[in-house]
């Protein structure tokens, strides 16, 4: 019996959407400890981990008003400022690319040699949280961004998410997310 040629997989798509979505609710704590691993794991807690912890989470619930057809999702984004954690350690020499010994590799950009990069799908996924029209996403970011945005909500305005959108094959991630009072629309 025959077996049928091997098909090449067809590249991912990439499509990029920039959502708008009206905050309807958020929740915020802020947390001062000592190491949850020295307390609870200790064989976790490495001797460099510092020995006490602040944190400010921030859970932000809204519905998407931007584009049309996707009016009505639901997203929830859960803000963790997190001063250790390690995304935020990440720097461009950790995504450039390297040949098959490991060495850097370079392309030629306008007669110059310049880093090449294996670009990020995004600065968090996106994902299904409970139901087909909502999604949700974990976010950790530096302390002072998780600050700003509480502060932000604070005021009178009505708050807006700015949500840039980047599907990957089946995959959504955020490319970027910002707080804003003017309607995301109208850009």
């Amino acid at each position: 019996m025959a077996r049928a040629p091997r098909q090449k997989k067809k590249a991912a798509t990439e499509q990029y959407t920039l959502l708008g979505i009206l905050i309807n609710r958020y929740e915020y704590r802020v947390e001062a400890g000592i190491n949850t691993y020295l307390k609870m794991r200790p064989g976790m807690a490495g001797t460099s981990d510092p020995l006490y912890t602040y944190r400010t989470v921030l859970d932000i619930e809204g519905n998407c008003i931007y584009p049309e057809e996707r009016e009505g999702e639901h997203f929830g984004i859960l803000l963790v400022g997190d001063a250790h954690a390690v995304e935020l350690q990440r720097t461009l020499a950790d995504i450039q690319e390297r040949d098959a010994s490991g060495h850097p590799r370079y392309r030629t950009y306008r007669g110059d040699h310049v880093p090449a990069y294996e670009r990020p799908k995004g600065i968090t996924p996106l994902f299904r949280s409970g139901g087909a029209r909502s999604w949700g996403a974990y976010l950790p970011v530096p302390p002072r961004l998780t600050s700003d945005f509480l502060i932000a909500l604070k005021t009178e305005a009505t708050p807006f998410l700015s949500l840039q959108e980047h599907k990957v094959g089946r995959d959504r991630w955020i490319d970027s997310l910002a707080l804003q009072n003017t309607h995301p629309g109208y850009e």
